[in-house]
């Protein structure tokens, strides 16, 4: 095979692209209405470092233990300084802006990012349905530092297995190289395909669906420079392509799949075009002095915006990019980008033998002095951060906490507004244990269980049933509550964002179907028809729904209505009795962490009450038309006021995270769900 083009000190289409990766990255976390596309400036980079990093090693004359350890040593001194530096001012300045309550979090993600493994702990919490509603952890972008560390570490040894194998069948080096690249890219990009389908939310952290978009840089590093007449016209055209990715792909796409190939490989073939060309279109498009700085300090920009972003908004509420807010945070990154590119990643990338770390022996040395201090300060941030959970102001419980039991019967939560001052329940290091039984007890399943699961609850009396998603299973602890004053048997059969209903949904936030939740709906049919239940209690989150491709809004309405109502008519024909609960309003910011941090004014974490039923609750209005035999039960003035609502009311606290009532609220919503299902006809008695 050819040999490529030798290595220049600086391509400027290189700078360039990376200029765009990160821009596009840090518009995308600062709004990401503005550029849906965004998060694929991070699959750029890994073509590009793919292809920088294939390069060096097979333009080495041998990869023998003396090659390898220089190509860690460089990789040392290029990496670490300034991500250890980042991880410990993010640590530090975490643990005294975020809550209490996180901080056994944030310390446990530190020290998984300074292992270079949080793309593992990631992509176990992307699958945990609780997690799913925290707010994004300060150290979330180091999940792709972790891809490229765990590349690093493979990728040589394969790049010496080549070099092996080439001298023993007398082939070429770049030739051995570029099949074995190959064969990783097939294996690679086929897993991911697999697993983007089968988890697409794991799929997106793990590195053995990643590792093709690095290899397939590679591969461009072993062909022979794309030396043919209009090589800088191809360029420019993939250029384009790949730009259009950031405005025309969005992340309800699941990725990265197939439709990762889009971005991936135009980068791939800007970087084949453009290393013959070095005076072509993209080189001179890019190669404006701004374009060429932003590039040199991306490295620098990637790691400090998010924690900028993450610690300068601790509740997560939404923003817009268009505010002086976003521009101050854009500002602070450059500023601390250019200062750590200045007096970090600059010094320590020079090579000099008067320089201790410049050595090869010294970059080792200088990475595992990185490694040991991140260690030593995310592990020993972990160890003491339970006994440094507590909010330290908490007032403690209330004189009375009624929660909604105060509300009077024809009022709203304002009636009652003046008796949150005094304290609350639960205490902010026991909200996120006030669960419904459903949790611990395991019949809220996870995304992939097709089982209806049950928990029960009373061995005699009518039998009340609960089904439904998340929202519903939140009521779990009302229904208890009543079943003991009036002898019901309680069933339970939930699964997360999976509504009761027997049309088609999607998965939601990713375009694809939710079949597992199809499944689920069947058996819990099933059940149900055995059961022959007095009651049937449900609710539901918004819902996307699936007919080939994703429904929303007023059409997903329409399909969720028309399933549900087929759903609750089969309980309804068999003579039992099927309740609706309007859905709650949804906070739309980490609420739980706003009453954590505000323990002396929690009326400062209340939210408007349009707003958050905005969207709330799909299909329940259509499938009530249809089924008009299911009684609606909408028990939101017992959690809101007129126009807002609070965080705490009558000594309880509302909410445990942004769209769920805390297992305290809902036992206090007892009292009023009794008395609309008794004016309804259908409170079941013995």
């Amino acid at each position: 095979m050819p040999a490529a083009a030798p290595v220049r000190a600086h391509r400027r289409d290189i700078q360039g692209l990376r200029a765009i990766a990160v821009l596009a990255v840090l518009v995308w976390h600062l709004d990401k209405d503005a550029l849906p596309g965004g998060f694929v400036g991070v699959d750029v980079f890994f073509v590009i470092s793919g292809y920088l990093m294939t390069r060096w090693l097979v333009e080495r004359p041998r990869l023998d233990r003396a090659t390898l350890v220089d190509f860690w040593s460089r990789r040392s001194r290029r990496i670490l300084p300034a991500a250890t530096l980042v991880l410990v001012a993010t640590l530090a300045v975490g643990w005294a802006v975020l809550p209490a309550t996180r901080r056994t979090e944030l310390a446990g993600d530190a020290l998984w990012s300074a292992l270079y493994a949080v793309n593992l702990r990631f992509a176990q919490g992307s699958t945990d349905y609780l997690q799913s509603f925290e707010p994004p952890s300060p150290f979330q972008h180091y999940w792709s530092l972790a891809v490229e560390e765990q590349f690093y570490l493979l990728w040589p040894f394969l790049m010496a297995a080549a070099a092996v194998l080439a001298v023993r069948l007398g082939r070429s080096r770049r030739l051995t190289s570029g099949a074995i690249i190959v064969t990783v890219i097939v294996v690679s990009a086929a897993l991911s395909v697999w697993w983007t389908v089968a988890s697409p939310a794991s799929a997106y952290f793990v590195t053995p669906t990643r590792l093709w978009e690095l290899a397939l840089g590679g591969l461009v590093a072993v062909l022979p420079a794309l030396a043919i007449r209009g090589a800088g016209w191809i360029a420019a055209a993939a250029l384009a392509v790949a730009l259009a990715s950031f405005p025309l792909l969005d992340s309800s796409v699941p990725f990265p799949g197939t439709i990762a190939w889009w971005p991936t490989l135009a980068t791939a073939v800007v970087l084949w075009a453009g290393s013959a060309d070095s005076e072509g279109l993209v080189h001179r498009l890019l190669g404006s002095r701004a374009v060429q700085w932003m590039g040199a300090v991306s490295y620098s920009v990637y790691l400090w915006h998010w924690p900028l972003i993450v610690l300068s908004n601790p509740y997560d509420k939404p923003v817009e990019l268009l505010s002086w807010r976003s521009l101050l945070l854009v500002l602070a990154t450059l500023a601390l980008a250019w200062l750590t590119y200045r007096f970090v990643e600059e010094p320590l990338r020079k090579r000099s033998p008067r320089l201790p770390w410049a050595t090869v022996r010294g970059g080792l040395l200088l990475g595992a002095t990185c490694l040991a201090v991140t260690l030593m300060v995310a592990g020993s941030m972990r160890v003491i951060a339970p006994a440094n959970a507590h909010v330290p102001d908490y007032p403690g419980p209330a004189a009375v906490s009624a929660g909604a039991a105060a509300v009077p019967e024809d009022g709203t939560a304002d009636a009652v507004a003046d008796l949150e001052r005094d304290g609350y329940v639960p205490a902010p290091d026991e909200l996120q244990a006030d669960l419904p039984a459903t949790y611990a007890e395991g019949c809220h399943v996870e995304g992939s269980v097709v089982e209806a699961v049950a928990c029960s609850w009373g061995d005699a009396g009518p039998l009340v049933v609960v089904v439904g998603d998340s929202h519903a299973t939140q009521w779990v602890p009302t229904v208890q509550e009543l079943a003991q004053q009036h002898g019901w048997r309680v069933m339970a059969m939930t699964k997360a964002g999976c509504p009761f209903t027997d049309a088609p949904v999607a998965m939601y936030g990713i375009a694809a179907p939710y079949s597992a939740c199809t499944h689920w709906n069947e058996a819990v049919a099933q059940v149900l028809e055995e059961q022959q239940p007095a009651l049937v209690l449900t609710s539901n989150a918004p819902t996307q729904m699936w007919n080939g491709t994703v429904l929303e809004g007023p059409a997903a309405d329409a399909a969720l209505g028309r399933g549900m109502a087929d759903a609750w008519g089969a309980v309804l024909d068999r003579g039992g009795q099927v309740v609706v609960m309007r859905d709650t309003p949804s906070a739309r910011f980490a609420i739980e962490d706003c009453v954590a941090n505000e323990p002396d004014s929690p009326q400062a974490c209340s939210f408007d009450r349009a707003a958050g039923l905005a969207g709330g609750g799909t299909g329940q209005t259509a499938g009530l038309e249809l089924e008009p035999r299911a009684l609606e039960v909408d028990l939101n003035d017992a959690i809101c006021g007129e126009t807002r609502c609070p965080a705490i009311v009558a000594g309880v606290q509302v909410y445990r995270d942004r769209g769920h009532l805390t297992g305290s609220y809902a036992r206090s919503l007892a009292e009023p769900l009794e008395r609309a299902m008794a004016e309804g006809g259908a409170l079941p008695l013995r």
